[in-house]
């Protein structure tokens, strides 16, 4: 999961930027402890596309980046979707 956090920081950072990074680490650690099962199997469906990027001698990443980029897009916006419901129905 450290990987995952690490990897949708960015997309973390970018909605927040005036909170210290270590409160933004920490909070979104607490959001997408239940997502872990997702993050994992989303890394493991790319497997046989990484491979398909090697044999290709990188030439493959010219469709698979823009593809594993919407995909963790897709995941981080489905996790901070959930908070925001539960933050409105509070």
């Amino acid at each position: 999961q450290t990987l995952a956090l690490v990897d949708l920081f960015p997309s973390v950072l970018a909605d927040d930027n005036k909170t210290g990074a270590t409160n933004l680490l920490r909070s979104f650690w607490e959001k997408s402890s239940p997502y872990n099962l997702k993050m994992i199997n989303l890394y493991l469906s790319f497997v046989g596309w990484w491979i398909l990027a090697i044999f290709t001698l990188g030439i493959a990443m010219l469709w698979i980046g823009p593809y594993w980029s919407y995909a963790k897009t897709e995941l981080y916006k489905e996790i901070t979707s959930k908070e925001k419901a539960t933050e409105t129905s509070e």
